[in-house]
Formats: structure tokens, C-alpha cells, sequence
């Protein structure tokens, strides 16, 4: 493989790891809105409902294995983590002439250019540093591990060895994110020179289905097993 040919690898795979990390902020954004819809409301609040469970689940176990996904190196999967390990292994597909490329050529492009770059690169900056690359891949790793753990021994099976760290939090959780959301915004932004909010904005009122009461009056009293015609 030449290094135009790694280079198009390079930019799909990161593209495909942004549309990932969107979805999972999407589905971050929408919980933490509900939860916070549920804290607002004292008869929700004070409720207790196998529901909330649900939904709780219904998020951490897709976001989890999400956060897995980023942080590993598989040679058959794209990732974040993978992402920065090919820059480790081939620093010279980023090179600052390649970058500045996709800028237009007035003196402020090539201004805002160095800035971009500057992250990464070396002492010249003309190329990328790779122990800032390894910085970036430990961060990650870091931030990643206890979830990762959580998930192989936990979630994508039930591993008899039992879970060997602790238990994750929310937080650690929200952590993990957070690094995955501002590691993917830099590496899109010297890949391709594309910087954007990976939350996506919901074009509409999505929140409108909870203004009216979900179960109708004639069947609130019936067995939830009850089908309702």
C-alpha cells in the first residue's frame, strides 16, 4: 500500500470513527435529558418504576461498549485508538506540507495551518511528533481501561475469571467519553482539516411525545400485560 492509498484509508477510517462517537453523544445527550426531565419532576423523581432500569441499561451498556470499541486496536475493526496507531507507525502521512494542503494558500490559511498542526508536531514543525501521537494513545487508554475491562469481562460475555478493577461509574463513564468526543475533534481537525460539534443538533421538538399522558385514562388501572386495543 502506497502512501496516497493510506492516506484515503486514513481519512475514511476517522470519518467512520466520527459518525460513531456522534451516535454515541446523541444517545448521551438524550439520556442526560431525560434524566434531568425526571429530576424536575417530583412525582417522577419520587416514583419507582422497573422503567428507569430499563432506560438506565437501555444507555450504559450501548454507550460502554461504544467507549470499548474507540479504545481498541484490532487489525480487522476501525477505532480511534487505531487511528493514532497508524500515525504512530507512519508519522509521514501528516506531514505540515500535506495538511496546510487543504488550505487555501493566502497568509492567513498558511497561519491558521501551523496553528492545526502545531498539536502534533515535532520540534520543526514540519512533521508530527510521535511521542505526542503516544501521549494522545496512553490518554486514551487511560481514560478507556476500566470501562473496556468492564465490558470484555461483563457485558460482551460473562467471564468466570470475574472483573479484576473496579466497578465503573457514571463518571468514569463521562470521562471516557469526554476524552473519546476531544481526541476524535483534534484527529478529524489534522486529518482532514475538519473541525465540528459531534453532538448532533435534533432539528424538532423531540421532547413533544412526553406532553401528553402515555397510557390513556380508560386503561391506566388495567394489567401493564394487558394489551391495550
Amino acid at each position: 500500500m502506497n502512501i496516497t492509498q493510506r492516506r484515503e484509508r486514513l481519512s475514511k477510517w476517522i470519518g467512520t470513527v466520527s459518525d460513531e462517537v456522534s451516535d454515541l453523544l446523541l444517545h448521551r445527550h438524550i439520556f442526560t435529558t431525560l434524566q434531568e426531565l425526571i429530576a424536575t419532576n417530583p412525582e417522577l423523581r419520587q416514583s419507582k418504576s422497573h422503567f428507569f432500569q430499563w432506560l438506565t441499561e437501555g444507555y450504559v451498556i450501548p454507550a460502554a461498549s461504544a467507549v470499548r470499541r474507540q479504545a481498541k486496536v484490532d487489525k480487522k475493526a476501525i477505532s480511534l485508538a487505531r487511528v493514532i496507531c497508524e500515525l504512530v507507525r507512519y508519522p509521514e502521512l501528516v506531514t505540515f506540507d500535506y495538511h496546510a494542503s487543504f488550505y487555501k494558500q493566502g497568509i492567513m490559511d498558511k497561519l491558521y495551518a501551523r496553528d492545526t498542526y502545531a498539536p502534533f508536531a515535532d520540534q520543526s514543525g514540519q512533521h508530527l511528533s510521535v511521542d505526542k501521537l503516544q501521549a494522545d494513545l496512553a490518554v486514551l487508554r487511560d481514560k478507556c481501561r476500566i470501562i473496556e475491562h468492564y465490558v470484555d469481562r461483563r457485558i460482551a460475555h460473562y467471564d468466570q475469571r470475574g472483573i479484576t478493577l473496579d466497578t465503573p461509574t457514571f463518571a468514569d463513564l463521562e470521562s471516557a467519553i469526554l476524552a473519546i468526543e476531544e481526541l476524535t475533534q483534534s484527529y478529524n481537525l489534522l486529518i482532514t482539516t475538519i473541525w465540528s460539534m459531534l453532538t448532533p443538533v435534533i432539528q424538532y421538538n423531540w421532547l413533544h411525545i412526553f406532553e401528553s399522558p402515555w397510557i390513556p385514562r380508560q386503561y391506566s388501572r388495567l394489567d401493564p400485560r394487558t394489551p391495550i386495543p
